[in-house]
């Protein structure tokens, strides 16, 4: 197995759930829905019109803000499901600039308008401004909602997944350690499981950027295997606590947190292989039982570079003259958990990007659905797979001029109907 293998393994075993598990707790009109139309519905050019008309008419007639927002959301949503990323944030930037100063009367609402241009951010690789974007969506609940407002709990754990994903790993465990102290003074448990979980995955997952400075290479490989078995063991011990402090409603939670700590014990030798399959299965029983809502538990979700050579292929696979790609899929969960009946529905980029998307998703494991229509009819499920690439200013003095920088990232959003 590859060194880099196991971190891949655990961590996305139960990402997805828990991360799908977090709602941000907000209207609709408050920010960019990751959902479209039914599968078999294609969004048109027509309803691009209309909510640009809308949107027109509203600013002609000097609308309230909350009709403001809500208006320039619903046309950037339109923009970005067709993959127009810089028009959904020109859109979403300019609500900002209108209705900024009335933080203090609409928290919520502007605390959506920030998160939805972060998305778009995200998705251009602005990573700097998504860094802000993301601080405004915390700050302005901070600053203006009621402490008692769970909003305010989620949009820190939000801020925390993208420092994560920005790989400031240090700052993004002091903020959902942060998160972790506010739900359970609230009484939030099962935010407060989820928070403890991002930390697990910190641990399990990400690079430690107070220890790694660029300097691994120069590591031993004891060396290595030794800061790796000290994480993984204070992951543990995380896990330990939370399993042995269950509350209530924190069931699906307490779930991925034995499934880690069984791939912990597998890695560790702490259990034999062959009784650690056992209890994975035991495991995988018990996700049956407690998730049976509309969304499926993922298990497995190995990398897309994978698919071809794994991690040493990255660089050469994705990179393809530095361009962006996104592709559409739809797909069906079967009911013993794996993926089939994969139809690439739009793709934009270079040919080979769909490809590997098919070829990974053959790969994921799900729980397996109680029922043929659990999550949607036919358990059909709807996602976008979009390769970016961070953009950076310049260091020249007096330029501000964009500049592909570093290695791609894989950005993916649900595009099923929300409820």
């Amino acid at each position: 197995m590859a060194k880099h293998s196991l971190y891949f393994e655990i961590f996305f075993a139960t990402i997805s759930l828990y991360f799908a598990l977090i709602s941000p707790g907000f209207p609709a009109s408050a920010q960019i829905q990751e959902t479209v139309e039914p599968p078999e519905i294609v969004v048109t050019a027509r309803k691009l019109d209309e909510t640009e008309k809308a949107l027109d008419d509203c600013l002609a007639r000097d609308c309230p803000p909350l009709e403001d927002i809500a208006a320039s959301i619903a046309h950037a949503e339109e923009q970005f499901m067709i993959g127009e990323y810089r028009d959904a944030r020109a859109t979403l930037t300019g609500a900002i600039s209108r209705n900024r100063e009335y933080g203090a009367e609409y928290p919520v609402p502007m605390s959506g308008l920030y998160r939805a241009a972060g998305r778009t951010a995200e998705h251009l690789g602005l990573t700097r401004r998504l860094k802000t974007d993301l601080y405004h969506m915390r700050d302005v609940l901070k600053t203006h909602a009621p402490t008692e407002l769970p909003a305010r709990i989620t949009t820190e754990i939000e801020l925390g997944d993208g420092m994560m994903k920005m790989g400031e790993t240090s700052l993004a465990d002091d903020i959902f350690a942060r998160a972790e102290t506010m739900a359970r003074e609230h009484g939030e448990h099962r935010m407060a499981a989820i928070a403890t979980l991002r930390r697990v995955a910190l641990l399990l997952y990400y690079r430690n950027d107070q220890y790694d400075t660029g300097q691994s290479a120069n590591y031993t490989r004891q060396q290595m295997l030794m800061f790796m078995r000290a994480r993984m063991a204070k992951a543990r011990d995380m896990i330990d606590r939370l399993i042995a402090n269950p509350n209530p409603g924190t069931d699906d939670q307490i779930m991925a947190a034995r499934l880690l700590g069984l791939k912990i014990d597998m890695k560790l030798k702490r259990v034999d292989a062959a009784d650690g399959e056992d209890m994975m299965q035991q495991i995988m029983a018990l996700a049956k039982k407690l998730s049976p809502g509309p969304h499926p538990v993922l298990l497995t979700d190995p990398v897309i570079a994978a698919a071809e050579g794994g991690p040493a292929m990255l660089g050469k696979r994705f990179f393809n003259g530095g361009r962006e790609a996104r592709a559409d899929v739809r797909y069906r969960i079967m009911l013993d958990g794996t993926v089939d009946d994969i139809e690439i529905v739009d793709y934009e980029g270079d040919e080979d990007w769909p490809r590997l998307v098919a070829k990974s998703l053959k790969t994921r494991r799900y729980v397996p659905p109680q029922s043929p229509d659990q999550f949607s009819p036919g358990n059909i499920r709807f996602e976008r797979f979009s390769r970016t690439f961070d953009m950076q200013e310049s260091p020249r003095v007096g330029t501000r001029i964009l500049s592909r920088t570093g290695m791609p990232t894989v950005r993916t959003i649900d595009l099923m109907p929300s409820g």
